[in-house]
């Protein structure tokens, strides 16, 4: 099975991006916002090979973003290039921790070095993969068994 860019909660290997005219984005709160980051996301990109987390977030996530891409992986294919081209387009990259065949950190740490200057948010269920995320690069934490956006953006 390939690698499927999807949008939306449907799993049918579609090719789907959701864009809404005009619109501002999800506000970081201020505690959040970095130097020369945008204090809106409106571009997000999802990378992740749980069936569970691939339905949720893009419930949750989807109706509020601009636009929402799903990487879902696939253990038979190389996850790095593939999050690599994707992610210059995000505002906002949320990154599983434990991939098959790599770890969440790896791609963190190589996002980084080849320059990408967005948001990361460490999605895992174990607090440490969530900090090996942190120390590589990720700019915040986001628990799998809480998916609490409400704790990062304004209004939410």
């Amino acid at each position: 099975m390939p690698i499927n860019k999807i949008g939306t909660p449907q799993l049918a290997g579609l090719n789907m991006i959701m864009t809404k005219p005009q619109f501002q984005g999800l506000k970081l709160k201020p505690k959040f916002i970095k130097p020369d980051r945008p204090q809106f996301i409106k571009t997000i990109l999802l990378v992740e090979d749980d069936l569970m987390i691939l339905k949720m977030i893009p419930r949750l996530l989807g109706r509020i973003s601009d636009k929402l891409e799903v990487l879902k992986v696939d253990p038979a294919l190389p996850i790095p290039k593939q999050a690599h081209d994707l992610c210059w387009e995000a505002d906002l990259v949320i990154m599983d921790g434990n991939l098959p065949g790599v770890l969440g950190s790896d791609l963190v740490s190589g996002i980084r070095a080849s320059g990408y200057k967005g948001y990361i948010f460490a999605n895992s269920s174990s607090p440490l993969q969530q900090e090996a995320m942190i120390l590589a690069g990720a700019d915040m934490m986001l628990d799998k068994l809480d998916l609490n956006f409400g704790r990062y953006f304004e209004g939410e």
